[in-house]
């Protein structure tokens, strides 16, 4: 009977690590319902428009942020896009997440508002939109444009607009 108490003892972590690992691996989606779609920084304490969405191109959600905003991966920090402008999915495509892509140290200027393009179809297809006057985090360089996380997603903006 001991054996059997120590045993209980010794699995019950590594169940519990597996069910969080599982519930860990589950991506979650920020839908927009259409295009422009703000998302907002809120360094300040005051939300303030850095960017808007663009539908059907959706962004990582990291997590719930109060009861109306999913809070998502934004240059070196975060940003917020209202629950009510998105829905929720797990089922979206997973071909460009982000997932171990690092930011160099090197940021560029954003001289106009920019699109930042998906590439997985080998078209370039409008993603986001970042407003000009931010200073945005690269992954590197990928010939004329500058590779980057947006949201979770691996997107990619022209150099010449920067």
């Amino acid at each position: 009977m001991k054996i059997a108490h120590k045993m209980i003892a010794l699995l019950l972590p590594l169940v519990f690590m597996a069910i969080n690992m599982g519930e860990a691996s589950t991506v979650r989606y920020a839908v927009p319902l259409q295009d422009n779609v703000k998302i907002f920084d809120n360094r300040t304490g005051e939300f303030i428009p850095v960017a808007t969405m663009k539908k059907d191109q959706p962004l990582v959600i990291n997590k719930e942020y109060e009861q109306d905003w999913w809070e998502i991966k934004f240059g070196n920090g975060y940003a917020y896009i209202s629950k009510s402008d998105v829905y929720q999915s797990e089922t979206w495509t997973t071909r460009n997440v982000n997932t171990n892509a690092k930011n160099s140290n090197q940021t560029v200027l954003i001289n106009y508002d920019l699109e930042v393009y998906d590439n997985t179809s080998g078209k370039l297809v409008p993603m986001v939109s970042i407003k000009a006057g931010l200073r945005y985090p690269v992954i590197s360089e990928f010939g004329n444009f500058w590779k980057v996380d947006v949201g979770g997603r691996i997107g990619y903006m022209p150099k010449a607009r920067t």
